[in-house]
């Protein structure tokens, strides 16, 4: 589900087709020195950037470089069209992260964020390339077990209604109609990720997974998080948090203590 943080630098310019450049145009990163012995990469949920993982490269090994997604459409990427195609996504993420699998390797996402980092590691196997290590999957109902209603296409009121209902945007934000209409575009191409993702049976994968599930996530029930279990060769692991969909940010600490052991893992296997 999504809860759009807005992060734009408010340049009118003329929108252009997002391109393969650099890892510095699609990641916000802290550059580490060449002691870097593993890197994490962070894909935010639907309506976020990067930014939404400020912080996390201080609370994680220093060994550890911590890559966050910037999507086109948001940031100082505000003047590229967002992708609304995860196939699209994902070819264009594998092409970009290639030359950065040369260290062992953690995937996180959150909600929309987690089909990314799953999608991604599919294009992955198919390519013959190396996987990540750990593939951290968070408040996302696997592919086979989708929402039961479409949003990306949903009139504006209704869809403001869905954001309003999760109670993580602030209702300054929804009730500024000049604002919702910059950031809603970018918004429905998040949603479109996720509402049009066709899954094609692939052989099981085989890194290691973990799963975050929230008992009170009423989008992503623990029932159907486990479910997750069909596309791994082993069973996932599962933490619970007894928040809403939105713990990443409420139970932020707990989340990054359960990532820490993830992460030292890959630094011993570097």
């Amino acid at each position: 589900m999504a809860f759009p943080t807005f992060e734009h630098d408010n340049r009118m310019s003329a929108i252009i087709t997002p391109a393969i450049n650099n890892p510095s145009d699609w990641f916000l990163r802290k550059v580490r020195p060449q002691s870097t012995q593993c890197r994490v990469f962070c894909f935010p949920y639907a309506g976020g950037g990067g930014a939404i993982y400020r912080g996390w490269h201080a609370a994680l090994p220093a060994s550890a470089e911590v890559l966050a997604l910037q999507l086109p459409g948001r940031g100082a990427r505000y003047n590229v069209a967002p992708i609304a195609s995860l196939a699209q996504l994902s070819t264009l993420l594998a092409d970009l992260v290639a030359p950065l699998m040369d260290r062992p390797c953690l995937f996180f996402g959150h909600s929309n964020g987690a089909l990314i980092g799953y999608a991604l590691a599919v294009e992955l196997a198919k390519r013959g390339m190396p996987l990540p290590r750990h593939l951290v999957l968070s408040a996302k109902r696997p592919p086979h077990i989708p929402r039961s209603e479409i949003l990306h296409d949903l009139p504006t009121p209704q869809l403001i209604e869905k954001l309003r209902n999760l109670n993580g945007t602030p209702p300054e934000i929804l009730a500024n109609p000049e604002l919702l209409e910059i950031v809603l575009p970018t918004l429905r191409a998040d949603l479109s990720l996720s509402d049009t993702y066709r899954h094609e049976p692939v052989p099981p994968l085989p890194c290691r997974a973990t799963l975050l599930g929230g008992t009170r996530d009423a989008d992503v029930p623990l029932d159907a998080l486990r479910q997750w279990d069909r596309y791994f060769r082993d069973t996932p692991a599962l933490h619970v948090f007894e928040d809403g969909h939105f713990f990443i940010h409420s139970a932020r600490d707990d989340v990054l203590r359960t990532l820490h052991p993830l992460v030292q893992d890959c630094i011993a296997a570097g």
